[in-house]
């Protein structure tokens, strides 16, 4: 996950438009699932892009919060 972040960090990745759509969202005990799409466009390494993403997040509530605790994306077409 740091890598990721360090793409933000260091400049590479800009996004200039973030649009999630939320698809579903279940909440389970103490864990929450969410699937959404979301349309980004910006540049990396200043070269444009645009691109449509699928996601699933695993949140879980701790003691001290909400957590993110797994989850995996996918560019879609």
């Amino acid at each position: 996950m740091l890598r990721n972040l360090d793409t933000y960090r260091d400049g590479a990745l800009k996004v200039d438009e973030l649009l999630p759509e939320i698809e579903n969202l279940n909440i389970i005990d103490d864990m929450a699932v969410i699937t959404l799409t979301m349309k980004l466009n910006g540049k990396f390494n200043d070269v444009p892009f645009e691109a449509n993403y699928r996601y699933i997040r695993f949140w879980k509530k701790f003691g001290d919060g909400i957590k993110l605790v797994g989850g995996s994306g996918i560019a879609i077409f």
